[in-house]
């Protein structure tokens, strides 16, 4: 298109297309959350551009870039909770919170994942909570598959609910052998 209108000698026109990719440009490197591990910012950043209203992210730590583990079930455990996470932000009217915080110690990386929800769930710590979308049997097996996956990587998953926002707390061990 540049090489179009540089033929036709549009200047003009060259000058607003650059403006307007500029933009774009520096609005994309404004939205992005870079966490320390590229999928999860691939997913993150999908995610988030889902919102119907940009929520308010905070995200503390960062995560290692090798986990160790299998890619497919580091999607099925990020991408659940947070196309979760924005799911519930979308239908909250008051409050759009999403926190993410990352720990890496020596063995483990924990990773909670918090979002505002619009009433207070009431969960036993021995169940995940059941979808609330009305088609019960196309829905309700994403927590479910990350709690799968999370097991088959030995690792550890917990939700809770404190007033207003739901918690989503994962501790996975770290492959030694990736960082030997």
């Amino acid at each position: 298109y540049l090489t179009a209108l540089a033929e036709e000698k549009e200047i003009t026109r060259i000058l607003e297309y650059l403006h307007t990719l500029t933009k774009q440009i520096v609005d994309i490197r404004e939205t992005s959350f870079q966490t320390g591990n590229t999928l999860f910012d691939v997913i993150l950043n999908d995610a988030i551009a889902k919102c119907n209203k940009r929520p308010r992210v905070r995200i503390v730590g960062r995560i290692v870039d090798n986990l160790g583990i299998d890619e497919v079930d580091q999607c099925t455990i990020f991408a659940n909770l947070l196309t979760n996470a924005i799911e519930a932000i979308n239908r909250n009217v008051e409050k759009r919170d999403l926190f993410i915080k990352f720990y890496t110690g020596k063995q483990n990386v924990k990773v909670s994942i918090a979002n505002s929800v619009e009433t207070k769930m009431n969960l036993d710590a021995k169940s995940l909570p059941k979808t609330s979308k009305e088609n019960t049997k196309e829905h309700g097996m994403g927590l479910v598959n990350v709690l799968r996956a999370v097991e088959k990587n030995r690792g550890e998953f917990h939700v809770h609910c404190i007033d207003s926002m739901f918690i989503a707390e994962i501790i996975l061990p770290i492959n030694l052998k990736v960082y030997r």
